[in-house]
């Protein structure tokens, strides 16, 4: 079975590529088949979480804020991405093993909540 690129912390000096290896990480996973685990996904944080537990607002808004992409547009398009209930999300899911699907929907779905957090934070700026 071919492993997925693993999620690596970032240094100070890799701020400036995080958002685009995020996007290519997604785009390498989307382009795929294989079967994935939790620290396969992509996560919006600057490093793999242990658990669903880890994925906290303040890392997703620091985060999209360090890449200048704290705009609700970037927000609501992430919000399909990390939908559970979606096709896309679902898909995603429906790679991973039963061992830890329960783990990796966790994660989709503490994801989604901060980001519904975060879009309305951006709503109220605007």
């Amino acid at each position: 079975m071919e492993q997925e690129q693993q999620q690596e912390p970032v240094h100070e000096g890799d701020q400036c590529d995080i958002w685009e290896a995020y996007q290519r990480r997604w785009d390498h996973i989307n382009s795929s088949s294989t079967q994935l685990t939790f620290q396969d996904i992509p996560w919006p944080l600057a490093s793999c979480p242990a658990g669903p537990d880890d994925i906290m607002r303040d890392a997703i808004a620091s985060f999209f804020r360090s890449q200048n992409q704290f705009r609700r547009q970037a927000i609501s398009t992430e919000l399909t991405r990390w939908h559970y209930d979606r096709p896309e999300g679902r898909a995603i899911i429906a790679r991973v093993g039963e061992a830890e699907r329960g783990k990796v929907e966790g994660g989709f779905r503490a994801v989604m909540r901060n980001l519904i957090l975060l879009r309305q934070e951006a709503d109220e700026d605007t």
